[in-house]
């Protein structure tokens, strides 16, 4: 099994279709940010076991948040603050049911 904290080209060219799109042309994708949404769930699941997270990943993440909060759309941007958060806790997007209490 390869190390998820290696750098991933995958998430490179899914900022780049997201962030930096946003950052240089002020054109914002929300399917391109859809997909870098769901990139990152799958990974999620695949973060759970390991104790360090890339500071690729959290940037990403911090970007997507950042970008979709100035362009105003604040629900969509939430959704990756969630996300970050989950995976800090050693938690996947599937753990979490919206509108299901949590037992700890």
């Amino acid at each position: 099994m390869s190390n998820q904290n290696n750098f991933d080209l995958e998430l490179k060219e899914l900022k780049e279709a997201t962030t930096d799109k946003w950052l240089m042309q002020q054109s914002l994708d929300l399917a391109a940010f859809e997909s870098l949404y769901t990139y990152l769930e799958q990974k999620s699941e695949l973060l759970k076991d390991q104790s360090t997270v890339s500071k690729q990943l959290v940037q990403v993440i911090l970007d997507a948040f950042n970008a979709l909060e100035s362009a105003g759309n604040i629900q969509q941007a939430n959704k990756f603050m969630v996300l970050l958060g989950l995976i800090v806790r050693n938690e996947a997007a599937s753990d979490r049911k919206s509108g299901v209490p949590r037992i700890i």
